[in-house]
């Protein structure tokens, strides 16, 4: 269950004097200040003739994949627009 799908069964489960479209606005902002700052990817700085050591392309990998996940889930990571 996404994190907007789990606020949106927390608000359905009260009575708050907020417009649902209120609480959503708020519940966004609190996403928007979130920001996240990943490790530096370390390719560059692992070759070996020219190439990427398969070792470092795989721990930049990860760190991309980890970047998708959190921008999917509406936070900002330090440094990207």
């Amino acid at each position: 269950m996404s994190s907007q799908e789990l606020f949106e069964k927390w608000y359905s489960g009260r009575r708050l004097n907020m417009t649902y479209s209120a609480a959503l606005e708020v519940w966004e902002a609190s996403r928007a200040a979130i920001e996240i700052e990943l490790p530096q990817k370390c390719g560059h700085l692992n070759m070996v003739n020219g190439h990427v050591l398969p070792e470092a392309a795989a721990y930049d990998e990860a760190i991309d994949d980890c970047a998708d996940v959190l921008t999917e889930a509406g936070l900002k990571i330090k440094g990207e627009s």
